[in-house]
């Protein structure tokens, strides 16, 4: 029992050592490699600053080595399976724990682009009304930032801050085009930068690209049930083998062992992996049609 405690305690070590290892420390690395590692994550900072999230790298690395701690200790049960299960389980862990924060991240930035994208055409509509009764493209703007949710609304008000501390509101646009990298919102800009420069009819402008963008969704939305079909062909396609295989292994053990144990079984194990993830592959690539 004592020899049990004393391996677990020896793993978490050598589990512990080696994550401040990858993540704290820069053995063998130049001082070259390590500002274009700064530069990097500088970058990264900078694209949650600008989708209005605000974290450090410390909170990120503080919060990346919690949710390791928490996989190591997760992973003491394969212990029961032998140390090289356990070390196999604990190394996946860690893996998948030092990523889940960017992961995190990540994903809201993205949920916050697709709640804009959704927004867009609400401010077009709310801009032409404003311009229609009478306002001036500045409180058309103001009045579009207070009707607006967020995340539109935060970013109309921080265009009319930038704007009142003297940038000019075609270059705020701009920047906040830059920012939120949103295609239908790219359009409204370079047509209400064009029609602010030479003239023109805006809330007509406003009307087509309105319409332009709702034919657009309405395209995506056809091709998306389309192609719906496809992508359960592929999923279904990629779970058939294993699907066989544990009825197989559940109906006749002996039938399915000689895959696992023979060289040739393996051979054919990871061949029948590589074409089934191919196969994926290019259905994903043949369904997935941009518009």
């Amino acid at each position: 029992m004592m020899i049990s405690i004393a391996y677990i305690l020896i793993l978490i070590s050598i589990s512990l050592f080696m994550y401040a290892i990858f993540s704290n420390l820069k053995f063998g690395r130049t001082k070259k490699i390590t500002e274009e590692e700064k530069k990097y994550q500088s970058e990264n900072i900078k694209q949650y600053e600008d989708s209005f999230m605000f974290v450090t790298e410390k909170e990120i690395k503080n919060k990346q080595q919690t949710f390791v701690m928490i996989s190591l200790l997760l992973s003491l049960p394969f212990v029961l399976f032998g140390i090289i299960q356990f070390i196999i389980a604990a190394s996946c862990f860690s893996i998948i724990a030092h990523y889940l924060p960017i992961l995190e991240l990540n994903k809201k930035v993205k949920s916050r682009g697709h709640d804009f994208q959704m927004q867009v055409l609400e401010f077009i509509d709310t801009v032409s009304n404003s311009l229609k009764a009478g306002l001036s493209f500045n409180q058309s703007l103001e009045n579009a930032s207070m009707q607006i949710n967020d995340p539109m609304g935060q970013e109309l008000n921080f265009v009319l801050k930038q704007n009142s501390l003297g940038v000019n509101i075609d270059t705020a646009l701009n920047k906040m085009s830059e920012r939120i990298k949103c295609e239908n919102f790219s359009l409204v800009v370079a047509a209400i930068t064009t029609t602010r420069q030479l003239g023109g009819n805006l809330p007509q402008i406003f009307a087509t690209i309105s319409e332009t963008i709702r034919d657009r969704e309405s395209m995506e939305g056809k091709i998306k049930a389309l192609t719906a079909q496809g992508k359960i062909q592929a999923l279904m396609m990629s779970a058939m083998p294993l699907i066989l295989m544990i009825g197989v292994y559940l109906i006749d053990k002996k039938t399915i062992m000689p895959l696992f144990e023979t060289t040739i079984g393996k051979m054919l194990l990871g061949l029948m992996i590589i074409l089934n993830s191919l196969g994926y592959f290019f259905i994903n690539k043949i369904v997935n049609i941009e518009v």
